[in-house]
C-alpha cells in the first residue's frame, strides 16, 4: 500500500526508493479484444483495423468493417471522434500502433 500511496503523491520518489517496473496491461490486449468479439458471433472484419484514436490520445474500438459510421463524443476531451459515412471527424485518427 505505500508504494501505491507514493506512486500517486510522490511520484519523484519511486525512482530512488522502489524498483523502476510497474505492472501494466497486457500488451496484446487489442487480439484479445478482437478475438473475444469475434468468438462471440460479432461481424468483425479479422484483417481490418479496428482501432482509433482522439487528437487527446484516447484510444478507442469500430467494429465490423472498422469504419467510423457514428459520431460521439470523447470520454477524455468531450470532442467528436468517429465519424459518418467512413469518413472521421477531424479529431478521428487511425492508430498505426507507434506506442507500442
Amino acid at each position: 500500500l505505500h508504494s501505491l500511496r507514493c506512486m500517486m503523491l510522490e511520484p519523484e520518489k519511486m525512482t530512488k526508493d522502489f524498483p523502476a517496473f510497474l505492472p501494466a496491461m497486457d500488451e496484446d490486449i487489442r487480439s484479445r479484444v478482437l478475438k473475444a468479439l469475434v468468438e462471440r458471433g460479432e461481424n468483425i472484419w479479422k484483417f481490418k483495423s479496428h482501432w482509433w484514436k482522439c487528437s487527446c490520445g484516447f484510444t478507442f474500438f469500430i467494429g465490423e468493417c472498422g469504419r467510423p459510421m457514428e459520431v460521439a463524443k470523447c470520454p477524455g476531451c468531450s470532442l467528436n471522434i468517429g465519424g459518418r459515412d467512413h469518413n472521421q471527424t477531424e479529431h478521428t485518427f487511425q492508430d498505426d500502433e507507434s506506442d507500442r
